[in-house]
């Protein structure tokens, strides 16, 4: 995932707002890892989700998973250097076979906080987005709610530096009511 011009200074205040102008690499149950591996590598993404027929999410696909289930040793393997036998394990080996079924997911209208918190406690580098219907929404990436959550908690800070320089500037021990601060000659 990349960061847009646009949402690269500005925060996000829900998960949704971060996947809401962006599309999602999908696949079917049946599709081939290599199939996984070509569509997630053209649209420049280390996920995608796995749909059913009738559009409900049946698991997550991440180059990390593919990687480690292709290259798990296959039954049929005599030895880890039977490179023949691995070839043929990961040819025939489907979407279904690497996904990450029911994955942990986030709303759409689920706060950035939130969702840094789950993702972090979890230790995922990727999670699914739903709305409230259950229908895919998006895929958003650990770093990305990181670089959100940074944004809006620097934007509230200094809301209230503003907030306090202001108060500060129209009360009398802050150095414009009349009364010299502290140290000050007058």
């Amino acid at each position: 995932m990349r960061f847009s011009e646009k949402t690269r200074n500005a925060y996000a205040d829900t998960v949704g707002d971060i996947v809401s102008n962006r599309s999602v690499v999908t696949f079917t149950p049946l599709m081939p890892v290599g199939e996984l591996v070509r569509r997630l590598h053209d649209a420049e993404s280390g996920a995608g989700v796995v749909l059913e027929p009738d559009g409900r999410m049946a698991g997550l696909v991440t180059e990390r998973e593919i990687i480690r289930r292709v290259f798990r040793v296959p039954p049929s393997a005599a030895s880890l250097c039977d490179e023949e036998a691995i070839r043929e394990h990961a040819t025939c080996m489907t979407a279904r076979n690497v996904m990450i079924e029911n994955p942990e997911h986030l709303f759409h209208d689920e706060p950035v906080e939130n969702a840094v918190e789950k993702i972090t406690a979890h230790g995922f580098r990727f999670m699914p987005v739903l709305g409230r219907d259950d229908k895919l929404t998006g895929i958003v990436e650990a770093r990305e709610l990181g670089h959100h959550a940074r944004l809006k908690m620097h934007a509230i800070m200094e809301h209230q530096k503003g907030l306090l320089t202001n108060f500060m500037a129209h009360e009398p021990y802050g150095g414009a009511g009349g009364y010299a601060a502290v140290g000050t000659k007058v």
